[in-house]
């Protein structure tokens, strides 16, 4: 009776146990399938992402090795420096003469003042302090 009873809960689960792990088991492959097309998206992707930074990092040594940018940066920049020292040693020094000024150098009026700081100030304080930050930003890309 029991054999009776176990063989045709058998046959039962299989009829129905079976299509289910059918079902399962191709969830899992269409998955597994997916997972594999989009690596190698993800590759292509990255691949892409690689080239474009080379591509981008060969554009900025060109582009730094020209002449151009460094020469009016020595112009603008020289002369906005030599102008702001000047004013700032005709200031601090009497030179012997008993009061400040005595060189005569001027300062510059309203927005050309202005201008010399942010030139002197790009000079000095950031071409300086740029660096650390993307030796520090090249360092972690390692």
């Amino acid at each position: 009776m029991w054999g009776l009873i176990t063989s045709l809960l058998g046959t039962v689960a299989s009829g129905i146990v079976g299509p289910i792990a059918n079902v399962l088991i191709k969830k899992q492959d269409t998955t597994l399938d997916g997972f594999k097309a989009a690596g190698g998206y993800d590759l292509e992707a990255f691949k892409a992402a690689t080239a474009h930074e080379e591509a981008m990092a060969r554009l900025k040594i060109e582009a730094n090795a020209w002449w151009g940018p460094r020469l009016l940066y020595m112009i603008v920049g020289g002369s906005m420096a030599l102008h702001a020292s000047g004013v700032a040693l005709d200031s601090t020094f009497t030179f012997g003469t008993g009061h400040y000024g005595n060189l005569g150098i001027p300062p510059l009026p309203g927005v050309y003042a202005t201008f010399e700081q942010w030139v002197v100030a790009s000079l000095f304080v950031v071409s300086t302090v740029g660096q650390i930050p993307n030796a520090v930003a090249a360092w972690l890309r390692k």
